[in-house]
């Protein structure tokens, strides 16, 4: 189940992103997980790419319709 949520409420698209694992990415958007899924610190996989620099995963998750918009607990997008 792609949806499953781990520590923090982290689901597989989340971790693969904040890893850069862009193949991953990829695979799990082909099977339509939800790319705005939120983790407990309502924080995308959007906001993990991006913040750790994963400029191709970012550009992957955008072009597939990822809203940059969502605010994390922080107030941060």
């Amino acid at each position: 189940d792609l949806s499953l949520k781990g520590a923090n409420g982290d689901n597989a698209l989340i971790r693969a992103a904040q890893k850069g694992c862009f193949d991953v990415v990829e695979k799990l958007l082909h099977h339509r997980v939800n790319i705005n899924s939120t983790n407990d610190f309502n924080r995308t996989a959007l906001m993990e790419a991006a913040e750790n620099g994963y400029l191709r995963v970012v550009k992957l998750l955008l072009k597939k319709g990822a809203k940059p918009s969502i605010k994390d607990n922080f107030g941060k997008t």
